[in-house]
C-alpha cells in the first residue's frame, strides 16, 4: 500500500533478557509541514510483565537499540532527521553545537568525517558560508542517499510503499543568488584566513569602542542627573523648605512634595508651585510636573 505514513513497531528480547518495544516511524507526526525520522523504545526488566511498573526506560533509546540490533543502527543516524535526511535546523543547530559544545557534537550531529568538519568550521561566522560549503561538499547528496536506504529498508519492514508529501524540509538550499554572491565574495579573498582575522579583529575593536562609548554616555548621563539634582535640592533650599520633604523621579521628570513623613503645608506648596513655574533656572523639559501627595 502507498502511504505517507510508514509506522514499524517490533518486540525484541535483548542478549540479557531485557524486553524491548521498538517503534520506528517515518511520517509528519508533529504536523510541521515534512515527514521526519523517529526512533524510540521501551524496555522492561527480564521475566516481568511488561508494565509500568516493571519499565526500566524508554524514549529516544536509539543509541542502545542500535548498539544490540545494528540493523536499526540507519534508523538512529536519520533519528529527527527528515526523509531527505536533513537534520533539524542543519546548518543553526550544526554552527551552533560546533561553536558552543564540542567539535564532536558537531560533528556528529552533521554526520561528518573529520576531515569535512575540518573543512566546515572555517565558515562558523558566516552562516551563507557555511551553508554552501555543506552544499558543495556533497553532505545533502550523502544524506539522502542515508535516507533512500532507509526508506527501503522501513518499506521492507512495513510492507508498505512510501509516499513524500512534505511541503518542506529541515534544510533549503541557497537560491542561485545567493550562491553567486558567496562565490563572488569567494573570488575576491574575502573568505581568505587573513581576510576572516582581519574581519574578526575589526569586530573586537568595534565592540570594545561600542561598549567604552555607552560606558562614558552613561556616565555623563549620571553625572548630568546629579549635577541637576544638586541644582534642584539649593533651589528648594534656599526657598525655604525641608530637604526630606520632596523627591525627584528621574525617569518621568516629576517633582513630588509630602511623599515621607516630612511636611509641607499647602500655603507653602501653593507658594513654591507659583515661584517655580516662574524661574528661568529650569527648562520645561528639566521637571514636566510638579504635585503635593
Amino acid at each position: 500500500m502507498k502511504t505517507n505514513n510508514l509506522t514499524y513497531k517490533t518486540n525484541r528480547i535483548a542478549p540479557n533478557g531485557e524486553q524491548w518495544e521498538i517503534s520506528i516511524r517515518l511520517n509528519d507526526q508533529c504536523k510541521n509541514g515534512h515527514q521526519d525520522f523517529d526512533i524510540t523504545g521501551s524496555c522492561y526488566e527480564k521475566g516481568k510483565p511488561k508494565t509500568d511498573q516493571y519499565m526500566s526506560h524508554g524514549g529516544a533509546c536509539g543509541d542502545e537499540i542500535a548498539k544490540i540490533w545494528p540493523e536499526f543502527e540507519i534508523f538512529n543516524r536519520l533519528h529527527l532527521c527528515d526523509c531527505k535526511g536533513r537534520p533539524m535546523y542543519a546548518a543553526e543547530n550544526g554552527r551552533y553545537h560546533f561553536q558552543n559544545t564540542s567539535f564532536e557534537v558537531g560533528r556528529d550531529y552533521l554526520r561528518l568525517t573529520d576531515k569535512e568538519a575540518n573543512q566546515l568550521i572555517i565558515a562558523l561566522d558566516d552562516k551563507l558560508y557555511f551553508a554552501y560549503l555543506l552544499e558543495n561538499m556533497g553532505i545533502l547528496e550523502r544524506w539522502e542517499n542515508e535516507a533512500t536506504n532507509a526508506i527501503k529498508l522501513l518499506e521492507m519492514l512495513t510492507e508498505n510503499e512510501f509516499i513524500n508529501d512534505s511541503k518542506r524540509y529541515q534544510y533549503e538550499p541557497l537560491s542561485d543568488e545567493q550562491k553567486k554572491d558567496i562565490e563572488s565574495k569567494i573570488e575576491s579573498g574575502y573568505y581568505l584566513p587573513y581576510a576572516i582575522a582581519k574581519r574578526k579583529s575589526d569586530a573586537k575593536t568595534e565592540a570594545k569602542e561600542k561598549e567604552i562609548t555607552e560606558l562614558r554616555d552613561k556616565a555623563n548621563k549620571e553625572i548630568r542627573e546629579i549635577q541637576f539634582k544638586l541644582k534642584l535640592d539649593v533651589y528648594i533650599i534656599n526657598f525655604g523648605l525641608p530637604k526630606f520633604s520632596y523627591i525627584f523621579y528621574t525617569h518621568t521628570k516629576e517633582l513630588v512634595f509630602n511623599w515621607s513623613s516630612t511636611k509641607i503645608t499647602k500655603n507653602q506648596f501653593e507658594k513654591f508651585d507659583v515661584a517655580f513655574k516662574r524661574t528661568s533656572m529650569f527648562k520645561n523639559a528639566d521637571v514636566l510636573k510638579v504635585s503635593c501627595e
